[in-house]
């Protein structure tokens, strides 16, 4: 019984201490962190053969074209259309591993209508 209580008592200092790490990984990170997840095209999109505006170009970086020229744009992680959900989540975890400990976190979804909102939250 006593090894079992010691174990126990073990296993919560160990859980702690990962909780601890956890939101330091997540300080250094930075308290703000920009993701852009460019959606895929919708069907009518696809349809009209319209051409994307956006393109990824690295993990950080996409291109928006405007005047027939690509501008780049830098973010803390950029996700092509291509991206699965599996993988925006991954990205986010601690954040939202931190909200469930306890401390103060938001994962804000922003742009206009048919930018892609739901599709990343869901």
């Amino acid at each position: 019984i006593d090894a079992v209580r010691t174990l126990s008592t073990k296993n919560i200092e160990l859980q702690n201490r990962c909780a601890g790490l956890m939101n330091d990984v997540q300080l250094m990170k930075g308290a703000v962190r920009v993701y852009l997840r460019v959606r895929p095209p919708s069907q009518k999109e696809v349809s009209e053969k319209q051409e994307m505006a956006v393109a990824v170009k690295d993990l950080n970086t996409v291109g928006l074209s405007k005047d027939g020229r690509m501008r780049p744009y830098l973010f803390d992680r950029c996700f092509s259309p291509a991206a699965t959900q599996n993988e925006v989540y991954k990205e986010v975890e601690g954040v939202v591993e931190t909200a469930y400990e306890g401390y103060n976190a938001c994962v804000f979804a922003y742009g206009p209508t048919g930018s892609g909102k739901t599709h990343t939250m869901s």
